[in-house]
């Protein structure tokens, strides 16, 4: 299947890599051993320099996914580390960040978590860009374990969705904070920011 193709085409990637590499150390070995020196042995040894740096990229990348298939938080962030330091792009990262942030999430949601340590991690979800829905659910879980705190949070969400252009994301907080009762003025402060929204769009 697709998965097995992958596999084969980066096999074969790291044994390009790999037989490059062992190329250009034995041309710099050869060059040194017989007391060559010149622009051509700087070359040579910065050749060998980027092959090293790509392969140990492209291996940092596929054990940062592979780990990322699972759900051992304590093994991604080593790897995270590993993958950062050798220059693995910036997507890849984003996501492996993305999926520590959703597991820290969801470990403050299980039984004998305090609602502050959910609540920190319903926000930092939210800044990391967490699918919606796991923090729809999070929030949901959250309710359950305290009103107050969750009242306090939707309050927050509220003045923040007024300070911004987001129509649909305002139009949700104002719902949660019709739904959990966060005060009559503050959900008609926040209609009438929406209407205003609208009426600017």
């Amino acid at each position: 299947g697709a998965w097995a193709l992958a596999c084969v085409r980066r096999r074969c990637g790291y044994a390009a890599l790999e037989g490059a590499m062992r190329g250009a150390a034995a041309a710099v070995e050869l060059a040194v051993s017989v007391g060559f020196e010149g622009e051509g042995l700087e070359e040579a040894r910065a050749r060998l320099e980027a092959v090293r740096h790509e392969l140990e990229k492209r291996k940092a990348r596929e054990s940062l996914l592979d780990v990322m298939r699972g759900d051992d938080i304590e093994a991604l962030w080593p790897a995270i580390d590993v993958a950062t330091e050798c220059g693995v792009e910036a997507s890849v990262l984003r996501d492996a960040r993305v999926k520590v942030t959703a597991l820290e999430m969801a470990g403050a949601m299980e039984p004998g978590a305090d609602p502050e340590t959910l609540e920190e991690a319903i926000e930092k979800a939210k800044a990391e860009g967490v699918a919606m829905e796991l923090i729809d659910a999070a929030k949901r879980r959250l309710r359950e374990m305290d009103e107050d705190t969750y009242r306090d949070f939707i309050a927050s969400e509220l003045s923040t969705a007024m300070q911004g252009v987001d129509t649909a994301a305002l139009e949700k907080s104002v719902e949660e904070a019709a739904d959990v009762d966060v005060g009559a003025e503050a959900v008609a402060a926040g209609r009438r920011r929406l209407a205003q929204l609208r009426i600017e769009a």
